[in-house]
């Protein structure tokens, strides 16, 4: 079970006042996953999650590419304590003057970060309006401090009122950093970018 971060954190933090921001305004918000518990007959019930692009859902298994399939990727090391240099923040920013952040989502393990965000709801480590542990939708900003090489030690997450869920967030933007899927800037020096995750469980079969 993952054993949670509990951060001594910043809450309010002003983006035009804690963030030198760009002008520049963009959105990562197309880019969605949904996740829906189904069961599998035979033998025994076995309940599996299945992942995949928001948009993908009408398609049969057989017409389904890989890049919008997200069922079985490798799982990210999110109960780790943080490392020397590594500051993970909660707090508020002006997140559409951030550039967007670059990202290669393909091998985000979507059905780790929701089987984690449902067990949440479930052992009701916090309670947010409309979320259960049986069907949730969560958009969750974010910004880094990103270095030029694409490397990020610095996060900081919008609150949602549930600090486990974003602990959760934070180190799934601190493990794509470590795992080299942000891609480098082309910046001098290192620079804000903005990004959002979606944690999304749908009713399932």
């Amino acid at each position: 079970m993952m054993k949670w971060l509990l951060l001594a954190v910043p809450l309010g933090i002003s983006g035009s006042a804690a963030l030198a921001a760009p002008a520049a305004a963009t959105t990562s918000n197309d880019f969605r996953v949904t996740c829906e518990n189904s069961v599998a007959t035979g033998s025994s019930m076995v309940k599996r999650k299945t992942c995949r692009l928001a948009s993908a859902w009408s398609k049969s298994i057989m017409d389904l590419r890989d890049d919008e399939d997200f069922t079985g990727e490798q799982p990210f090391p999110l109960d780790r304590k943080l490392r020397d240099g590594e500051v993970l923040q909660v707090g508020s920013a002006n997140w559409e003057k951030m550039p967007d952040l670059k990202v290669n989502m393909k091998y985000v393990p979507y059905t780790q970060l929701v089987a984690i965000a449902e067990e949440i709801f479930r052992t009701k480590q916090c309670t947010l309006p409309g979320q259960t542990a049986k069907a949730f939708d969560l958009t969750v900003p974010y910004a880094a401090l990103v270095e030029p090489n694409g490397k990020t030690q610095r996060v900081l997450v919008s609150g949602v009122g549930c600090t486990p869920i974003e602990t959760l967030v934070g180190m799934t933007v601190l493990s794509l950093s470590e795992r080299g899927d942000i891609r480098s800037t082309g910046e001098a020096k290192a620079r804000w970018f903005d990004g959002t995750l979606n944690l999304t469980l749908k009713g399932g079969r």
